[in-house]
């Protein structure tokens, strides 16, 4: 989530009101007031009768720039008496609770009151309401607004008719309201202020970053041989939230853990991340085992956490089976509670969509009626349910023909040359008589040095988490798209996981109690290893793996029955979840 700031330095108020002249709110594409026209915004809101106090409100709110990296020096009288162009919405006197607000500028809440009430009765443009219409416009606090001028209402309060009705100035429209506009919170605006998420709230606030842009800033004068930048853009981001979360224009759903489900979430999800403080692989190139330190408690919390927020936020718009033009609080709390599949944010891109499938979609909101934000829908929950093979752990699936993985160093007696074979799959050689499909369409056949060498295959096995997994090869027919072949062999063989490897490269080891026989007849899923617990984690980890080998297995006897040349679809790792 990216948003670009502009800050301004040097050059004084009348500096500061030139900026402002040529910002966006300046364009021209609405009408100006001309001939009805006299005073600015905040002559004409001083001199109106019954503003006194929202005027007291706008002169000690100070137009913030905290955030951009200096001081401001200007109010909102200011902001108002200059040429920059705008449209306010003032409350009249004794139709809102005034003294709140004076309280907390007293308080030096400046930020907090600029943005949920200065700014929400502001916005760019000069929206005059000379025109009977009904339109939806962005707030100087990025939130949206209807503005229907055919019934004299803005986000539902009365525009005050009358004597002073729609008051030109010469820099926009001042509109006087029965009552103050109603703010409505962002997603990230619903954690910040809910004391149930102040966990959660203090991680994400320790993750906003400001960055200077050097090549979108304007340079001035050089004191002291530093430049001094006039007009100066900065990007505020945050490393962890989506952009929906902030995002005005989204329309997302959020599953929002309390404090309680936050350090729930953390105590299930992070055995998962389990490093060790270093890691062995042997490096080609050098010839020799190569050890890798890494901080281990860094990474474990910095991968629980994504987990977290992964699976923390639910576009509208994206979720299969669901009409997000009649989202509304009933509609959305059903849709989670019956949904068949939810996807959140994390995995639009990936084949990972629908990761949440019924009836485990209904535990997660726990029935909860979600709190309604300006871009979306909040469900605050008590406990966190996500189930580990739903939410992180996910299948791992290598595809044999992926030889990215293929570890050639430990698999033997292949041909060096030729000695790895791709298949593709097609209707016009695929072998109707073989039961099952091909992952992809395509698979790889091994060949051995000879007929009777018992050759091995080793794949690496990436993203392995410190979790439980039954293990899998696929083994393809050796018909597969030979037809002709009507008494095909089979593979037999046995299977080696190997995993920690020492500086030594001496790794731990476990080996299958029985030798494994592929049915000819069908593409054939043969579970290998079940129930096995990795114990150290290996996602994000680079080159070091666990590592999966097939030895073959063939007597004289079994010559006319059993094949030495393997032929592999995948590897799957089912994640189980704990």
């Amino acid at each position: 989530m990216k948003r670009i700031y502009n800050k301004w330095l040097k050059g004084g108020l009348l500096g500061l009101l030139a900026v402002f002249a040529f910002a966006s709110c300046s364009d021209d594409h609405f009408d100006l007031n001309t001939s009805n026209a006299s005073g600015t915004l905040w002559e004409n809101l001083v001199a109106t009768p019954g503003t006194a106090n929202f005027a007291k409100i706008l002169e000690k709110t100070i137009v913030n720039k905290k955030s951009y990296g200096v001081p401001a020096t200007i109010s909102y009288k200011d902001l108002l008496n200059s040429s920059r162009v705008f449209t306010v919405w003032a409350p009249k006197d004794g139709t809102y609770d005034e003294e709140k607000w004076l309280k907390l500028l007293e308080e030096g809440k400046n930020e907090l009151v600029e943005k949920q009430f200065v700014r929400n009765h502001i916005a760019c443009f000069n929206y005059n309401g000379a025109y009977a219409t009904s339109e939806k416009l962005q707030l100087y606090n990025q939130k949206y607004a209807v503005y229907d001028a055919a019934n004299n209402k803005f986000m539902g309060v009365d525009i005050s008719d009358g004597e002073y009705k729609n008051i030109a100035s010469v820099n926009g429209t001042l509109h006087l309201l029965e009552g103050e506009a109603p703010y409505s919170p962002s997603l990230r605006e619903l954690i910040e202020i809910t004391p149930e998420t102040s966990d959660l709230c203090q991680y994400i606030l320790d993750k906003d970053t400001l960055e200077f842009r050097e090549s979108w800033s304007t340079p001035g004068s050089t004191v002291n041989g530093q430049i001094q930048y006039v007009d100066s853009y900065f990007v505020e981001s945050n490393k962890i939230l989506p952009y929906v979360a902030m995002n005005e224009d989204s329309l997302s759903a959020a599953i929002i853990p309390s404090n309680t489900a936050w350090q729930e979430a953390i105590d299930k999800i992070s055995p998962f991340y389990n490093y060790k403080e270093t890691y062995v692989y042997y490096d080609d190139d050098a010839a020799k085992y190569v050890t890798d330190t890494i901080k281990a408690d860094s990474l474990q919390e910095l991968y629980t956490k994504e987990v977290i927020f992964d699976n923390m936020f639910y576009s509208l718009r994206e979720q299969r089976g669901f009409d997000y033009t009649t989202a509304d609080v009933n509609t959305v709390k059903n849709f989670f509670e019956t949904a068949d599949s939810l996807v959140s944010t994390a995995y639009y891109y990936s084949s990972r969509t629908g990761h949440q499938h019924a009836p485990d979609c209904r535990v997660l909101t726990e029935g909860k009626t979600p709190l309604k934000g300006s871009n979306g829908y909040a469900f605050i929950t008590d406990h966190f349910n996500f189930k580990a093979n739903k939410a992180w752990q996910y299948d791992i699936i290598v595809e044999a023909e992926y030889t990215s993985y293929y570890n050639q160093r430990l698999s033997k007696y292949y041909l060096p040359e030729g000695g790895l074979v791709y298949h593709s799959v097609t209707d016009g050689n695929r072998n109707d008589s073989v039961k099952g499909r091909v992952r992809n369409n395509a698979y790889i056949e091994y060949v051995p040095v000879n007929a009777s060498s018992k050759q091995t295959v080793a794949y690496d096995l990436p993203s392995v988490l410190s979790g439980t997994y039954d293990i899998y090869v696929v083994i393809v027919p050796e018909n597969m798209t030979d037809p002709s072949n009507k008494n095909p062999k089979c593979n037999q063989f046995k299977a080696t996981l190997q995993y920690d490897l020492d500086s030594k490269g001496k790794a731990s080891t476990i080996k299958s109690d029985k030798t494994f026989k592929s049915d000819p007849s069908k593409v054939d899923t043969i579970l290998l290893f079940e129930n096995f617990k990795f114990p150290y984690c290996y996602d994000h980890i680079r080159n070091s793996y666990p590592v999966l080998s097939l030895q073959v297995v063939r007597s004289v006897a079994e010559f006319k029955t059993v094949t030495t040349t393997m032929y592999i679809d995948c590897f799957i790792l089912k994640g189980k979840d704990e």
